[in-house]
């Protein structure tokens, strides 16, 4: 499968029926806000040639008000890195995950993965595959994704951070973040 192929696939089966549900589209990113809470799935990509043609492709959740790791910023627009969501699902390796089982962890690019997985369309992938991968993360996001958004409200995520964090700086931002929201702080983020 060639990239534009791909690029035609990927819009019939992922970004048109996201936008169903109210997903906006920004870039390689779909966002989809309820409340405070943001949804997005990330796809980075276009890597690769010949067989080794691939996107790699994460679901965040995130809130408003969190800061972004890179200026310590509350922007209002959807530009967020992969790093910036405190919850991040591999959407086909991790598909099986329910609400009920999920539970959070240390996820940073260069680590562990980060909560990434990789939708091959080399030459050697059949468009029956690549499909298959693809109406996976459709139903991940659908599913999963938007049960957590639901569940995971700014209360749960810091008790959820608290109980489970490694220590590392951007879980200390985020319960400042978090804490200063629940305790109605004007200034969270600055």
């Amino acid at each position: 499968m060639n990239a534009d192929s791909f690029k035609l696939v990927l819009s019939a089966t992922i970004v048109e029926p996201l936008t169903h549900f109210g997903f906006v589209r920004v870039g390689n990113q779909l966002h989809l806000e309820r409340h405070n809470s943001i949804l997005t799935l990330l796809f980075f990509g276009g890597r690769g040639s010949g067989i080794h043609r691939y996107w790699d492709v994460s679901i965040g959740i995130r809130h408003r008000f969190l800061r972004r790791l890179i200026d310590q910023e509350v922007i209002s627009d959807f530009q967020f890195e992969v790093n910036d969501y405190p919850v991040k699902i591999c959407p086909i390796r991790e598909r099986e995950l329910t609400p009920a089982t999920w539970r959070y962890s240390t996820r940073l690019l260069g680590f562990d993965g980060g909560g990434i997985d990789s939708v091959f369309y080399g030459d050697d992938q059949t468009e029956e595959l690549v499909l298959e991968h693809l109406e996976t993360i459709r139903t991940t996001i659908t599913g999963l994704g938007m049960d957590l958004m639901r569940k995971l409200t700014p209360c749960v995520m810091l008790e959820a951070i608290r109980e489970n964090n490694k220590g590392a700086w951007c879980e200390k931002l985020w319960m400042e973040d978090y804490a200063g929201f629940l305790n109605g702080c004007s200034d969270v983020g600055k």
